[in-house]
């Protein structure tokens, strides 16, 4: 069974940063269409952005993108730092390492 790489974008409403964030997370999205970005609203899905960081021990922020291969986080970046070109990269980085199906 092959393990697929996916993302999860944590998203704050009422965040200018996050604003950017999530066009830099659509810009991503529109290059990448093959590949599957979550995206959970940090007031309404608060206990899911809670659940994620007990279950992967990564600090939840906001803005937040973290890549998952499986159910593992192989990669996560927040605020400034979520970027169409970090995502592409990160996926790039991890896909090249991953085990043909």
């Amino acid at each position: 069974m092959a393990i697929s790489l996916r993302f999860i974008y944590k998203h704050s409403p009422t965040c200018s940063l996050s604003a950017l964030a999530a066009e830099q997370v659509e810009r991503f999205q529109s290059q990448h269409p093959d590949c599957p970005v979550q995206w959970l609203d940090v007031f309404e899905q608060r206990g899911e952005c809670q659940r994620i960081e007990r279950d992967t021990g990564v600090r939840h922020e906001s803005p937040q993108a973290l890549l998952f291969a499986g159910d593992q986080v192989v990669w996560h970046a927040s605020h400034r730092r979520v970027t169409a070109e970090a995502m592409a990269s990160a996926l790039d980085q991890h896909a090249a390492t991953m085990p043909n199906p």
